[in-house]
């Protein structure tokens, strides 16, 4: 958590500086230069993703096998088994458990680097052209078969004249100042300065979706303006950062110069999706903006395995003390006898510290995974558990809750207002403006208002018609801005090209006159515009502006964005907020939409400073954000548009069975307060009878103890916060040391009252700010928390949950494959946790005590034999008895991983079972004493029954009966497991006992004659039966006498 408090602290200082992506650029050190005549010889491409090499491998896996206590424990004992002298048993006997989590965790391991090195030695070995200069050609004498003939990269790769070579390389052979071309299709293998492609205005849509998230494809602009491919290209260029959405260089060749930004660029694993393109390499391998972003996943530890290695560490000190006692009975004097004796003593009564347990349950692990939905995909099997313990629910709005597809809703012009019902009385506006009827002032005032907004919002944007197969598809930045496109086309404005220099609109319209025939007459007017500059749309500057050129001459300046931006910069009007109010409450997303009509000289002076901005390394960003913002003074206001976004399947039924489970739901958007409240209410987050706080725009510490204090008097029940204030609680200036700990108290003490609310908005979030409360929240309530979202914004605070949750959305993969678990849809998120989890979690506690229980079994047998043998610290199972045991034993417990306690339908149908479930603790203190005490009675009832059966009995004999009873008393443990035994565990006992005897009669520590061992049938089915009588009536105590929920749902 400190990490990322160290992070918000940087992003707020880089906030007061009013740009954000401007990351140490103020000195020339901070720039590279790259030739292309001279590729750095040193730069290396090679991806390498794996995590061991053939030296490393068996010492790095051995340690991951004894870092854990009970497993070093284990392995000090075997050791120890070696020596003839301390051995109590045979050394097989330890050695073949060892070695078979050993060998399982070297082939589990050696899959997964194995499948790692598969997929480096693919990217590694992918083909791409590498441009080769004509005199070096010449020069090596460099041949190949493969060679062709290929247009130099100023051309537009087809003229087939040209003799400029491209031969093939391999991906990780590409240097830094290679010039490569990469095919349609075709991911970047590094980072590069797009140089040319197929477009003959040298424009390339790139896909990112692998890069950041977002499926929407960006529109990048090639350096077409250099001539010849055979003159020395010099990139001045940043040194290699994380940041994927800024960049400044320049790019010289000769006499020409050109300032290079963002719009230039490809970065890694970014698709050319519309042709194929030349670039110039500028980072290769983990130098590039990909690899630097790559979110190295913490290693999460599921609350269950916690629990089960404090067991553990509980039972090396019984362990110890058992030893110390039965040594102390023993010893007479201190010699090395005995230590020796007493080491015997921990060997023997080290049975209690099983490492069949961590075996079980990884092994149950790997099968829940497949016994899954498959609207379910598993990605982390280690903390399946924690999906039946969830406490808090921390879940993103835009397409989480909502599908992410926008539709105009309503539109204000400041005097009239419309909605989607009225949207034709708009189009009639419209049609009668370009008719230029007569109509009175007030109607042409409105008329006039119309066309403006119209205008700007066929010309705003970032959208781009592209050609598909399925036919024109609409590419933008944003699905806000295709749904802007798409409603103007309704009113009959069609956006039909766009390049970099020039956008083309045509407005179609019905005549009132009809033709010869009597149709009517469609007449269609093109509009023609030229781009001069961009302004594109950032989280810092949250709007997008365009400069454009008429082709009557005249200039406009477009302009939209939030209305916490754009409210600060238009000329002063009285109804802008009340009406953005209105339309958030509603739920609908806002912008508003401004405009400037600019003289020649005014546009001149602009062009002039911006340009000269755009020219400067140094604060780049800086100095065009100064010019822009100058431009920016007296927009007029055009008006306001309300888009929305709709709600996703269920969300509603699914949001109140989460609430019906006791789970705390908080939603952190990065929408405005009242969009997000509106959500809120529409999805039955918030109910018509929940009293909510809200907490906004507060920049004091003095106010947010205010609030604080109201949520003590309780008289709320939810609260809604903004980023703003939130910032103020996480504010690295609250943190201070005590007892070199650090404290943020004022966190702390929001976390105590907001944990125990019923809901929680959060508004105008940050990435890192959701991380932050999911990390808090962890951390200072002390319960298990899920955040799930479906955006590359949402992967910080996947990742950082305890269970994380990705979706599979329209802003892509991102957090999908970054999560532990993803989803097709957000309403499968109940079967989840009410059912996948459920048995999971149930599955597991129930296995691992199961586990723990056969130990304690076993070693309270060894404590009594010994006890009867005057404390000789010597076995009771000799030879390889002890291996047989685990081997009988484990096959049939492999059969209990599949099924729940209760039904699917049961489990979804009734969510209050989840809430029984997580407040139960499977796997608390009192279950395990609860488990010890049943394999102490079992243990005592074989003991004390076969000591008084067998009085004149060898040892050796008694040594084989206890055996058997013990093997048979684990059968009836596994069968009485489920409330009804399963055929599949039914037969595979069956298998166990038949392998049982064929051992008995191969193995000699099992020769007792099978005569005398029919004769003892009789007896050892009454003592085992009188020791399962003990697991039987707790079984009949928890259904009859004192029976869950579920049972009770399930019987009536």
């Amino acid at each position: 958590m400190s990490n990322i408090l160290k992070t918000t602290k940087c992003e707020t200082e880089e906030q007061n500086t009013g740009m954000a992506n401007e990351k140490e650029k103020g000195a020339a050190s901070n720039f590279m230069r790259i030739s292309s005549y001279r590729p750095d010889a040193s730069s290396d491409n090679r991806i390498k993703n794996t995590k061991y090499s053939l030296v490393s491998f068996l010492p790095l896996v051995f340690w991951q096998q004894i870092k854990e206590p009970a497993s070093f424990l284990f392995f000090i004992i075997m050791l120890l088994q070696a020596n003839k002298t301390l051995a109590i048993g045979h050394f097989v006997s330890s050695l073949t458990p060892f070695l078979f989590v050993f060998f399982l965790s070297i082939f589990n391991e050696g899959m997964d680097d194995y499948k790692r090195y598969k997929r480096d030695n693919f990217v590694n070995a992918e083909l791409f052209k590498k441009y080769v200069f004509g005199r070096k050609l010449k020069d090596s004498g460099e041949t190949s078969e493969s060679e062709e003939k290929q247009p130099g990269f100023r051309c537009t790769l087809l003229k087939k004249e040209n003799a400029y070579k491209f031969a093939p390389v391999k991906s990780e052979l590409i240097k830094v100042g290679d010039i490569i071309k990469v095919s349609k299709g075709q991911k970047f293998p590094a980072d590069c300065i797009l140089l040319n492609c197929n477009d003959e205005n040298g424009e390339l849509f790139i896909r990112t979706d692998q890069l950041d998230g977002e499926t929407d494809w960006k529109r990048r602009q090639c350096c077409i303006e250099f001539p010849t491919s055979e003159d020395e290209l010099v990139a001045d260029v940043e040194k290699p950062h994380k940041d994927i959405y800024a960049f400044a260089g320049k790019l010289v060749q000769g006499e020409m110069r050109k300032s290079l930004d963002l719009d230039n660029t490809a970065w890694t694993d970014t698709v050319a999706a519309t042709s194929d393109a030349v670039g110039l390499v500028i980072h290769t391998g983990f130098q590039t903006r990909a690899k630097m972003n790559t979110y190295l996943p913490r290693s999460k530890t599921g609350l269950i395995d916690k629990e089960i290695n404090g067991f553990v560490t509980l039972l090396i000190f019984v362990c110890g003390l058992c030893a110390i006692a039965f040594s102390a009975m023993r010893i007479t004097t201190l010699d090395l006898a005995a230590v020796v004796i007493f080491v015997r003593f921990v060997i023997l009564f080290s049975y209690m510290i099983p490492i069949a347990l961590k075996v079980t349950i990884a092994t149950g692990r790997m099968a829940y995974a497949t016994y899954v939905d498959k609207s379910i995909v598993v990605r982390n099997t280690n903390i399946q558990e924690e999906l039946g313990r969830i406490s808090f629910f921390l879940t993103d709005k835009t397409g989480t809750l909502t599908q992410n597809e926008m539709l105009m809703k309503k539109i204000h012009l400041g005097i009239n207002s419309y909605d989607e019902h009225e949207f034709r009385e708009l189009k009639e506006i419209l049609r009668k403006f370009a008719l230029k009827k007569r109509m009175g002032r007030e109607m042409k005032q409105l008329s006039q208002k119309v066309f403006d907004l119209v205008e700007a919002l066929a010309l705003c944007h970032s959208v781009t018609p592209v050609e598909t197969e399925d036919g024109i598809d609409l590419q933008a930045s944003s699905p806000d801005e295709v749904a802007l496109v798409e409603f103007v086309r309704r009113l009959g404005v069609e956006l039909i090209s766009r390049d970099r220099n020039s956008l083309k609109i045509r407005y179609v319209h019905r005549k009132n006159k009809k033709g010869e025939e009597g149709e009517e007459v469609v007449e269609a007017i093109n509009m023609d515009y030229k781009i001069h500059h961009i302004f594109p749309f950032n989280s810092d500057t949250k709007r997008m502006g365009i400069v454009l050129e008429r082709d009557d001459g005249s200039f406009v300046f477009f302009e939209k964005g939030a209305d916490t931006t754009m409210s600060k910069i238009v000329k002063e009007n009285d109804w802008a907020e009340d009406e953005t109010d209105d339309m958030a409450r509603e739920g609908l997303r806002t912008l508003l939409i401004a405009k400037k009509e600019l003289t020649k000289a005014q546009f001149e002076k602009f062009d002039e400073m911006y340009t000269e901005a755009k020219l400067t390394l140094n604060n780049r960003q800086q100095n065009m954000y100064d010019a822009q913002r100058k431009l920016e003074k007296g927009l007029d206001l055009l008006g306001l548009t309300g888009v929305e976004d709709k709600l996703q399947d269920q969300v509603k039924e699914t949001l109140e069975s989460l609430r019906n489970a006791d789970i705390k739901i908080w939603m952190l958007t990065g929408d405005k307060n009242e969009t997000a409240i509106s959500i809120a209410k529409s999805s039955r987050l918030l109910s018509k009878t929940d009293r909510y706080l809200v907490i906004s725009g507060c920049t004091t510490e003095i106010e947010i103890r205010e609030k604080i204090d109201l949520l003590k008097k309780k008289k709320f029940n939810a609260l809604v916060i903004d980023g703003v204030s939130l910032a103020v609680i996480l504010s690295p200036k609250n943190i201070t040391k005590v007892k070199g700990k650090e404290r943020n108290f004022l966190l702390e003490e929001f976390i105590e009252e907001a944990k125990g609310l019923t809901a929680l908005i959060g508004c105008r979030y940050t990435p890192t700010q959701k991380a932050m409360m999911a990390a808090s929240l962890k951390e200072l309530a002390g319960e298990t928390v899920l955040c799930i979202g479906d955006g590359g914004n949402d992967v910080s605070m996947i990742t950082e949950a305890d269970t994380g949750v990705g979706i599979e959305g329209k802003e892509g993969n991102q957090a999908a494959l970054s999560a532990d678990f993803s989803l097709k849809k957000f309403c499968f998120v109940t079967e989840l946790l009410f059912y996948h989890g459920r048995a999971c979690y149930v599955k597991s506690a129930g296995l691992a005590q199961l586990t723990l229980q056969r130990a304690f079994i076993v070693t309270i047998l060894q404590g009594v034999f010994s006890a009867l043998i005057d404390c000789v610290p010597l076995s009771i199972f000799q030879g390889y008895m002890s291996s047989m045991f685990i081997l009988f034993s484990c096959f049939p417990v492999l059969t209990l991983y599949k099924g729940c306690d209760i039904t699917k339908t049961v489990a979804l149908k009734y969510p209050e079972l989840y809430k029984e479930l997580r407040m139960s603790n499977k796997c608390s203190l009192k279950e395990f004493i609860t488990s010890i005490l049943v394999a102490y009675l079992q243990a005592v009832v074989i003991s004390i029954g076969y000591m008084l059966v067998l009085k004149d009995k060898e040892l050796h004999f008694y040594s084989v009966i206890v055996f058997t009873s013990a093997v048979i008393n684990e059968y009836i443990t596994t069968l009485l497991f489920n409330s009804r035994p399963r055929l599949i565990t039914i037969a595979v006992i069956f298998g166990s006992v038949v392998s049982f005897i064929i051992a008995s009669q191969l193995f000699t520590e099992f020769h007792i004659g099978a005569f005398t061992l029919l004769c003892f049938v009789p007896h050892m089915i009454l003592i085992n039966f009188l020791a399962a009588s003990v697991l039987i009536a707790l079984k009949l105590y928890h259904r009859y006498l004192n029976p869950a929920s579920h049972i009770k749902i399930t019987k009536y």
